[in-house]
């Protein structure tokens, strides 16, 4: 079995700013992705720390998305552009992600950009994750 790099790959986005905790999975016997959620209601286990103990899952890959989206916004080495990004911050009461949301929607071609950029990312993790636990991909 294989499992599909594309298929995967947008699972890995991760808020670590609401949680540090895995909540996709990857089971290893039938190469399919579940929820924290559905292996706690269905599969019986108590918590994350229970499936993490199990040797049937394994966590997902995480990406850090408030990180990659200041590590695109540093690319983009702008003075004016960072003063937008901090002033929509403050109109955002502190939220990051809907900020930065917010100013590549105002800011041509960004949006796009930053789409590139964090497809590129999550694939590459994607990757290197498979290839970290000796999954077979495509």
């Amino acid at each position: 079995m294989k499992i599909n790099i594309k298929d995967i790959m947008y699972y890995g986005r991760h808020y670590t700013d609401i949680t540090s905790e895995p909540y996709w999975w990857f089971g290893k016997d039938d190469y399919q992705i579940y929820s924290s959620e559905s292996l706690i209601k269905e599969y019986s286990y108590k918590d994350t720390d229970d499936i993490l103990q199990s040797e049937y899952f394994i966590p997902l890959f995480q990406t850090d998305i408030i990180e990659l989206e200041k590590e695109f916004l540093a690319e983009y080495n702008s003075r004016p552009l960072q003063d937008k990004t901090e002033k929509l911050v403050t109109q955002a009461n502190g939220n990051f992600d809907l900020a930065f949301k917010t100013l590549i929607e105002v800011e041509e071609g960004m949006s796009e950009n930053w789409y590139g950029f964090e497809r590129k990312k999550l694939y590459n993790d994607a990757v290197n994750w498979c290839q970290k636990h000796n999954i077979k991909y495509q």
